[in-house]
């Protein structure tokens, strides 16, 4: 009987175990109970729980309920173009934003307020460094832009530094610049070397301690750099707030932003919180964020075995779909609940969008909905839209713009012509080279797109009129054409991928692609990568299975005797304990304790042990004779 109830104990453990591994995610399940959780779009009257259930309705396809939130929402909108009205709150409007980019509503002049309604921040105790990394000399002129007000400063240079500061490669924007200028928010700095014969690179750089943060690194002998020393507190214009910034910094990223507050988040970031690191780990790609990510995560998979902080986690980790990726999206998946929901409505929206994320393996957007294309430069004003397909937007149509180019080739109309946000000598597109006109056999050698000797690209370059274009186009095919390489477009070109782009070829640094024969030691050649198989680990179960196979074989083998060996190891231990005492108090009793054991087989031995017994017979036998006399007497 014992036997069968560890039986089906063991069995019980291990289908529990079994049903806990296996639990797999019902996206069906989590979008029906959302579904049911609003009134007409309106989930608990709040635009925060109301706009990340409706991201995950719309991940999931529940159109009817999309349009819903839809109208909500834009009840609940101010005229500014926040929300909630009347009271409009940072975090509240970064998600009605988002989730209405993914419904496919127009929210440029929502993304406007929330763009403006950043805060200055503090430089701190950090500094801010311009560079110019060339090996000439020369000058240097920067002119700045603040609250609406411009100065301008000259720089001599000399082979990379800053003779007029401290003759340093860095020079010191806060110090040398303007005193206090970046106390001022968002600063705006046009820095023109093209008095150097070569084409250098400028950044700005944010020194911490011993940390060092790249922001801008252009290579242009003329770039327009930001320095966004912002932040957003939890209303427009109030103090700085690090988790209401880290949240609109991942919804701006989300809609392809480009312009955040990564300087406040560097500066606040705490490596102990799993949220920053994951956040910032979507915002920059840096590897440094998904070490920190790993390092805090739990040994069942989960960040603070919260559902909220690990669906964060797993939306860092879906692009590196490693194990531990899957250690959190097995731990995600377990929380549904068997109402389909993961908690809360918000829980449940995050962890549903995230499980999204982490099936698609994209933060993109979602198939079959729309968005506005760019309202910069010459494309401000139109209604253009982008369709998202396999989780990618499509390119915007622009050929029907007045004065677009695909290409900034006019540089001397002050129009952004390719709506990037830069115009003319500004913009990458427009570089200015030494140029001689070129005679009649090398015009046809610039138009038979071929590279030939001395261009830098098909047709362009060197001695052609057209400048070459440097750009980087992911979309998988490293495009030497166009001057891409694995400095400027990693994405796409890379050291064993078959083409030799230029800068593997000048650096005769990748034999796989060049046939050189042994690469540069700074040569990045790419580790080949490994995939992991998804799906569930079914190992777990077989082991599960043959330990409880091995308990029950154990338990049948050896351990059915051991209980009946033991309670007679008792028993005989007790009964000589006791026996011990009687016989140094009481010997008396020695005799009849021995005439209870089995009579030996010999009797010759055993017959010196009835004299004294023979005599308290005969005492138990009178005892009895008086007992029965007096209960005689009494009947």
């Amino acid at each position: 009987m014992e036997i069968k109830k560890l039986f089906f104990l063991v069995v019980l453990i291990n289908l529990l175990m079994v049903s806990f591994s296996i639990a797999a995610y019902d996206s069906t399940k989590a979008g029906d109970f959302l579904a049911g959780e609003h009134d007409d779009g309106n989930f608990n009257n709040e635009i925060i729980d109301s706009s990340i259930a409706g991201v995950a309705l719309s991940s999931l396809g529940y159109s009817t309920d999309i349009d819903k939130v839809v109208a909500y929402l834009r009840s609940e909108e101010d005229e500014d173009g926040c929300w909630p009205d009347g009271n409009c709150k940072i975090k509240d409007t970064a998600f009605a934003i988002l989730f209405l980019e993914k419904a496919g509503e127009d929210v440029s002049e929502e993304k406007e307020w929330l763009l403006n309604a950043q805060t200055a921040g503090s430089v701190g105790t950090g500094t801010w460094w311009l560079q110019v990394a060339t090996s000439e000399s020369g000058i240097c002129d920067v002119e700045y832009e603040v609250n609406g007000r411009t100065g301008n400063k000259t720089f001599e240079i000399d082979e990379g530094r800053f003779t007029g500061c401290g003759n340093k490669p860095w020079l010191n924007i806060n110090d040398c610049i303007y005193s206090g200028l970046l106390g001022k928010g968002v600063v705006k700095l046009t820095v023109d070397c093209t008095d150097l014969t070569s084409t250098p690179v400028i950044s700005t750089i944010y020194q911490s301690g011993n940390d060092y943060y790249l922001f801008d690194d252009e290579f242009s002998s003329k770039a327009e750099i930001y320095v966004r020393n912002t932040c957003y507190g939890t209303k427009e214009g109030s103090s700085c707030d690090y988790l209401t910034t880290l949240y609109t910094n991942w919804v701006l990223k989300s809609l392809g932003e480009e312009d955040l507050n990564l300087f406040y988040l560097y500066s606040g970031y705490v490596k102990t919180n799993p949220l920053p690191s994951s956040i910032l780990a979507i915002v920059t790609g840096d590897n440094a964020y998904f070490d920190d990510l790993e390092d805090k995560q739990k040994s069942d998979g989960s960040f603070e075995s919260s559902v909220a902080t690990t669906s964060f986690g797993l939306m860092a980790l879906a692009s590196l779909q490693d194990e531990s990726f899957q250690k959190s999206a097995t731990w995600l998946n377990a929380r549904q609940k068997t109402d389909g929901s993961f908690g809360t409505v918000y829980e449940t929206g995050l962890a549903a969008y995230a499980l999204y994320v982490s099936e698609s393996g994209t933060l993109g957007c979602v198939d079959g909905t729309s968005r506005t294309c760019s309202v910069k430069g010459v494309c401000k004003g139109t209604s253009l839209k982008q369709t998202c397909s396999d989780g990618s937007w499509s390119d915007c149509d622009y050929d029907g713009v007045e004065g677009y180019e695909s290409y900034e080739y006019t540089c001397n109309d002050n129009l952004d012509n390719d709506c990037d946000g830069y115009s003319d000598d500004l913009d990458s597109d427009c570089e200015v080279s030494d140029y001689t006109e070129p005679d009649t056999e090398e015009k046809d050698a610039c138009s038979n797109g071929e590279i030939d000797y001395g261009e830098e690209g098909v047709d362009c370059g060197g001695e052609c009129d057209k400048q070459c274009i440097s750009y980087c186009s992911v979309n998988g095919e490293c495009e030497v054409d166009y001057y891409e390489d694995y400095n400027n477009c990693p994405e796409d070109c890379s050291c064993g991928d078959g083409i030799c782009d230029p800068l593997e070829e000048y650096e005769n640094g990748c034999s796989k692609d060049c046939g050189n024969e042994e690469p540069a030691d700074n040569t990045p050649i790419e580790e080949p990568v490994v995939e992991k198989e998804g799906g569930f680990p079914w190992w777990i179960i077989i082991f599960i299975i043959l330990l409880a196979g091995g308990i029950f074989y154990y338990y049948k083998r050896f351990y059915k005797k051991k209980p009946e060996t033991t309670k007679v190891k008792k028993e005989s231990f007790f009964k000589k304990l006791f026996k011990k005492k009687p016989k140094e108090n009481k010997p008396v009793y020695q005799p009849r304790v021995e005439q209870r054991r089995p009579a030996a087989q010999t009797p010759q031995k055993s017959q010196p042990f009835y004299s004294r017994p023979s005599m308290l017979d005969k005492e138990l036998e009178k005892s009895l004779d008086e007992a029965r006399k007096l209960i005689g007497g009494r009947r």
